[in-house]
C-alpha cells in the first residue's frame, strides 16, 4: 500500500513538475529515477581484465605500463565507467551547471560497485578529494563531497570530510602532461588531524580518474599521516585526450 501511494504521488508530481533526463531532456517515465533508460544504457561500465593497481583495461599481464613506470601512492584505483558520451555530459552538468541532484545517481553507481566488491569489505572510512576554498566559493559545492556523503550513508561508512584539505589553488590540469600534473598538485593537500587517520584504511572518492596525479598526491599525504591503505574510486576513467577539465 505505501508503494501504491508513493507511485500515485510521484505521478501527480510528474504532472505538476515534469522530470526530464539531464542528457536527452526527454520526459522520464515513472520507473526512471535520474536519467532515461536509453541514456543509461549508453553508459559503458569498465569490465574485463584490469591493472591490479590503477584499474586500467589490460589485454594481458597484471600491471599496466603506467603502473610499472610511475610510483603511484594509492594502493588501488577503480572507476565504474568510461568517461564518454552520456556520462561525460552528466559529469559536466553536475560540476559546472549546479545539477547537484545527480550526486544521487553517481552515488548509486559507486555504492553498488563497493558493495559488490570484496576489496572494500574491511574498509570503514571514506574521504572525498577536497577543493581549494577559492574554487569551492566559485562553484558553491564540492562534487566529490556530495557523492561521498551519500555513499557513506548507503554503504555504512564513516565520512571524514574536513580532514584532508587543499591548501594550494592549483591551475587547471586540462592541458598538462602527466609529469606536469604531478608537479602541479605537489604539496597541494594537507591533513588537518593526522591522529584521525592513524592505522585505518580509506576509500578516496573523486569524480574522474585521468592520470591519477591528483589522487596519488592525496594518497601520499594521507599515508604520511600513517593511514594504512588508500583505495581510490571514481565515477569514470578518462584519458588525456578525452578529458576537458
Amino acid at each position: 500500500m505505501p508503494s501504491l501511494f508513493g507511485d500515485i504521488f510521484k505521478e501527480i508530481m510528474d504532472l505538476v513538475f515534469p522530470r526530464v533526463c539531464p542528457e536527452c531532456e526527454e520526459k522520464l517515465r515513472l520507473n526512471e529515477d535520474f536519467i532515461c533508460e536509453k541514456c543509461n544504457n549508453q553508459i559503458r561500465k569498465i569490465e574485463g581484465e584490469i591493472c591490479k593497481r590503477c584499474g586500467k583495461n589490460l589485454d594481458e599481464d597484471s600491471f599496466c605500463h603506467d603502473c610499472k613506470n610511475n610510483n603511484y601512492r594509492f594502493d588501488t584505483a577503480r572507476s565504474v565507467a568510461y568517461y564518454e558520451s552520456t556520462i561525460m555530459v552528466l559529469i559536466k552538468k553536475f560540476k559546472y551547471n549546479s545539477r547537484t541532484e545527480l550526486a544521487d545517481f553517481f552515488a548509486d553507481m559507486i555504492s553498488e560497485f563497493i558493495l559488490s566488491n570484496n576489496l572494500y569489505k574491511e574498509i570503514e572510512h571514506i574521504v572525498p578529494v577536497p577543493l581549494h576554498n577559492s574554487r569551492l566559493r566559485d562553484r558553491g559545492y564540492n562534487q566529490s563531497l556530495l557523492i561521498a556523503e551519500k555513499v557513506a550513508n548507503k554503504c555504512n561508512l564513516k565520512l571524514l570530510k574536513d580532514n584532508l584539505i587543499k591548501i594550494k589553488n592549483t591551475k587547471s590540469q586540462t592541458a598538462l602532461s602527466f609529469k606536469e600534473r604531478l608537479a602541479n598538485v605537489k604539496d597541494a593537500f594537507w591533513v588537518y588531524n593526522p591522529h584521525e587517520l592513524e592505522n585505518i584504511s580509506v576509500i578516496l572518492i573523486d569524480d574522474v580518474f585521468t592520470t591519477g596525479a591528483t589522487t596519488s598526491e592525496c594518497a601520499r599525504i594521507l599515508k604520511h599521516s600513517r593511514c594504512n591503505e588508500v583505495h581510490v574510486i571514481t565515477i569514470c576513467r578518462a584519458t588525456l585526450d578525452s578529458t576537458t577539465f
